[in-house]
């Protein structure tokens, strides 16, 4: 049963920061002691953090551990609180990670959850009892996806960030429809009256055309119009 159980933080979100900085200060592999007396805390509270910290690729060893490429990066985006390194940091750790994207579609199932109900949640998907110290585990992967960006919180209702932005479609970046711009010109109507053997005959002529062709054809429409009145007047005459 523990082999199916997944390693949840045994400390709060702050405490985990802490001890991901502390590896990030060693200049070589190191156990939980090391890790411990640079932070200045008990190596229990570092060793019971070990477990999920391997389990997402923060660090990798065996007693003693070394902070993996991802999670120096990480840890260096933690100690200077850039905020947009951190998120970046903690997506490219959790990306494809099997157990976060359970959370994940969970929580996007449910079109949310509070916060007490996704602890449970995690809890359960985990594979651990409900006692006070996996609820606080809990917590902490719940701020570690709110960190990651991969999920926020809307007056205490947690949501999934979809990665193609589907919840902000007013800032989602989204191609550009084909624009078809359709000018008219005037239409060009004139109206001829002639006799023609006798018999009253009328022409109607109406011109549209694209504006590509305005400047070609704006010469061509004067000399129409121009023949056209002369031919009218020739008539009335």
């Amino acid at each position: 049963m523990n082999e199916e159980r997944y390693p949840l933080p045994g400390s709060s979100y702050r405490e985990l920061s802490k001890i991901i900085q502390g590896y990030g200060s060693l200049r070589e592999a190191g156990g939980p002691a090391d890790v411990g007396k640079i932070i200045g805390t008990d190596q229990t509270n570092v060793s019971r953090n070990n477990g999920f910290l391997v389990a997402v690729g923060v660090v990798e060893g065996g007693k003693k551990k070394a902070l993996t490429d991802g999670g120096r990066v990480l840890a260096r985006a933690l100690g200077h609180e850039m905020e947009e390194e951190v998120a970046a940091g903690w997506r490219n750790l959790l990306d494809g990670n099997e157990f976060v994207d359970k959370i994940l579609s969970a929580v996007r199932i449910r079109k949310g959850m509070d916060r007490s109900s996704l602890q449970a949640h995690v809890s359960f998907t985990a594979g651990h009892p409900r006692k006070v110290a996996v609820t606080t585990g809990a917590g902490a992967v719940i701020d570690v996806l709110l960190a990651a960006g991969l999920l926020k919180d809307a007056d205490g209702k947690l949501t999934v960030v979809d990665s193609r932005a589907e919840d902000h479609p007013e800032t989602a970046a989204r191609p550009e429809p084909a624009q078809v711009i359709n000018i008219r010109t005037p239409e060009v109507a004139r109206t001829v009256v002639t006799q023609a053997a006798g018999v009253g005959v009328q022409i109607h002529i109406q011109v549209q055309c694209t504006p590509a062709d305005l400047a070609e054809l704006a010469p061509q429409l004067r000399q129409l119009l121009d023949a056209l009145n002369d031919a009218s007047a020739q008539t009335d005459g």
